[in-house]
């Protein structure tokens, strides 16, 4: 799990147990018109590429851990080879 506070451009990266709890506690206090869930979207979407290095990353990281991961079962039980791409 991955996520962030601030904006694309200063993102404040959480850890992965802070955005499961957040995501976990989260309770709707109201909606939004749909405009304004049209334009919060369309905003973050063209801004994306800001976050998209860091995002990289967390995949390479994620792949790598299943990978090890994979390799210890795979060790386990005399199994073949494996790859993991992210």
């Amino acid at each position: 799990m991955v996520g962030f506070t601030g904006s694309p451009s200063h993102p404040h990266w959480l850890s992965p147990e802070d955005a499961i709890a957040l995501l976990t506690s989260a309770k709707p206090s109201g909606d939004v018109i749909p405009e304004m869930k049209q334009v919060e979207i369309t905003d973050f979407l063209e801004r994306i590429e800001e976050i998209q290095p860091a995002l990289e990353n967390f995949a390479i990281e994620h792949s790598e851990l299943l990978l090890q991961s994979h390799r210890r079962v795979r060790q386990i039980t005399k199994e073949g080879k494996i790859r993991v791409k992210p």
